[in-house]
């Protein structure tokens, strides 16, 4: 159980890094969760980007990463005392689907320890990704349907990983390295970003 009255530094820190294809639906999934808000347009992430949550006394660390095949060969600079890792396609995109292949095998072999989730986006176009086809590919700790447009499913996917997160047995690693683009902190869901800030 966490201790209701640490400071600000003493809550521990949970490193999460969202993976997946370009255009998946990464950024609007995690914009959705942490401001309450749907990012109808937005720019392509660049390398990663890194914004902490404060939830039940604990704080969470989510990198949010470039989908380009151009940076794959520095994800792994990123990986280090990751704590969960959020796969993300879209539920209306089999490219996005096949891409989770490449990452799984990365994570599986990088992250043996980590927790790993699948998240499908854009629940609200037609589906042609059934979740029957997911969860007989892929073995992970749970799977989501989710649609950041519709605010469908985000909360409970988002709230539910942080839940697993506290309950486990294993301490955070609180291994948190500087993303290669910005930063923000939203603390209690403030919706102000910081730019020019480091994560860690």
């Amino acid at each position: 159980m966490i201790n209701s009255s640490l400071s600000e530094e003493e809550k521990p820190t949970y490193k999460i890094i969202i993976l997946g294809k370009s255009a998946a639906g990464k950024t609007k999934l995690l914009v959705r969760y942490l401001y309450e808000t749907y990012q109808d347009a937005g720019n392509v992430t660049v390398m990663v980007d890194c914004s902490f949550k404060t939830r039940n006394n604990c704080k969470y660390a989510y990198y949010d990463t470039a989908g380009q095949e151009a940076y794959r060969s520095i994800l792994n600079l990123y990986f280090k005392g990751t704590d969960a890792v959020i796969l993300v396609y879209s539920t209306d995109d089999t490219s996005t689907f096949d891409e989770l292949e490449f990452y799984y095998k990365k994570v599986k072999e990088e992250l043996p320890d980590c927790l790993i989730y699948i998240v499908g986006c854009k629940a609200d176009l037609d589906c042609v990704v059934s979740p029957q086809l997911v969860e007989q590919t892929y073995e992970v700790k749970r799977h989501f349907i989710t649609s950041a447009k519709k605010n469908i499913g985000v909360d409970r996917a988002f709230e539910q990983i942080e839940l697993d997160l506290e309950q486990r047995n294993k301490p955070p690693s609180s291994i948190l390295l500087s993303p290669g683009s910005f930063s923000f902190d939203v603390g209690a869901r403030k919706n102000k970003k910081k730019r020019g800030n480091k994560c860690c």
